[in-house]
């Protein structure tokens, strides 16, 4: 596992994801009044869900194991075609965004409550899915300039092996992704329907 997890790459994937993260909260302080306003009320509605127990079902299981389907097969696909491979690192910046964007929503609703709020929102599944997506997207880098480069030096590639890794690879991390989905839509739905 060592040899698949480049420090330098985690590290600027890292990066990618808290400027991401700075440009969510960035964007939602530069918003007008009426967007602030239509924000808010989103983000009440969204916790009355949690209320109401409607955040609970397969409907919305399906649709959070599609969302972070999503994100992975991005990050594949873009690196087994390498000239798409600067989409991986705009998924990272993506989701740095969505992150930065939903706890700044929570914390602008809900005032100093929403810091924890936020906090209960993301824990476990985003911390689990971000991680997932910073370590997978690492990888599937490393790999994409392996291949560059062989095909660059012209040197033989075992494709049958490089196909079975990467498919390792990404069952393991749809795995993960359904694991992700279920704490979203299972546990953190119960914990946050008892703290709400």
């Amino acid at each position: 596992m060592k040899k698949l997890i480049d420090k330098r790459i985690i590290k600027t994937l890292v990066i990618i994801f808290v400027l991401g993260f700075i440009g969510g909260i960035l964007f939602l302080i530069l918003t007008n009044k009426l967007d602030k306003l239509i924000i808010k009320n989103e983000i009440e509605e969204y916790f009355n869900l949690f209320k109401d127990n409607k955040i609970v079902g397969l409907d919305n299981l399906i649709n959070s194991f599609k969302n972070n389907i999503t994100y992975i097969t991005i990050i594949l696909v873009s690196n087994i075609v390498f000239v798409l491979c600067p989409l991986t690192y705009f998924v990272n910046f993506y989701k740095g965004f969505l992150i930065g964007f939903l706890m700044s929503s929570i914390i602008l609703t809900f005032k100093f409550k929403g810091i924890f709020y936020s906090l209960l929102v993301l824990i476990p599944h985003q911390l689990l899915m971000n991680l997932l997506i910073i370590i997978y997207s690492s990888i599937m880098i490393k790999f994409a300039f392996k291949l560059f480069n062989a095909y660059k030096n012209k040197e033989n590639i075992n494709i049958r092996l490089f196909t079975e890794k990467i498919l390792i690879l990404f069952m393991g991390a749809l795995f993960i992704t359904l694991i992700s989905s279920l704490l979203e839509i299972y546990l953190n739905s119960i914990i946050m329907r008892l703290v709400i």
